[in-house]
């Protein structure tokens, strides 16, 4: 898939989470590229919304408590409960005292597609394992974004910001230098 494809493709599910966000008013919460389908006609849609809840639960105390739990170390993926894939879960959904849980969470796992599909290659690959997924996070450098152009990097490193606060919204996305106007 070329990078002009690719430019595309994250423009319209960039266009379709302000849309989920701010019309439907629901998050996500598994963006993955198990859940983008490609039509006939080269349209990108999102799909997968297993996992998803309204912007209201992902604020409730309720909501909060209840991350998804991975295991700490390698386990056999047929052992593994129902749950997003943790090489694109943001880490406010992996930590059991996270703050919130809301659109921002989407925007992390939007980033990690966003890295995959231009890098050739995932941000994470834990194998589900809690704890290499967080050293990954905690340890994120420069060199690890080697292989993203330059005018992306810096909206990427703030989708992928382990403070859900410094992440922009997905319409913010679409104004990166990385899109021709």
């Amino acid at each position: 898939m070329g990078l002009l494809e690719v430019k595309h493709g994250l423009l319209q599910i960039a266009e379709s989470l302000d849309f989920l966000h701010n019309n439907a008013h629901l998050v996500h919460r598994a963006i993955s590229p198990e859940n983008i389908l490609i039509t006939s006609s080269g349209a990108w849609k999102l799909g997968g919304f297993g996992f998803a809840i309204t912007t209201d639960q992902a604020s409730s105390d309720l909501t909060r408590s209840q991350a998804f739990h991975y295991a700490e170390y390698d386990v056999e993926d047929s052992m593994l409960p129902l749950q997003p894939s943790l090489n694109y879960t943001a880490p406010e959904l992996v930590r059991s005292k996270a703050p919130s849980a809301g659109c921002s969470s989407d925007i992390f796992s939007f980033g990690c597609l966003a890295y995959q599909l231009i890098a050739h290659k995932p941000l994470f690959d834990c194998h589900n394992n809690v704890k290499m997924y967080m050293n990954t996070l905690n340890y994120l450098s420069s060199a690890a974004f080697s292989s993203i152009p330059p005018e992306l990097i810096p909206d990427l490193q703030k989708m992928l910001s382990a403070n859900e606060s410094f992440r922009p919204t997905a319409m913010d996305f679409t104004g990166s230098a990385f899109f021709p106007e």
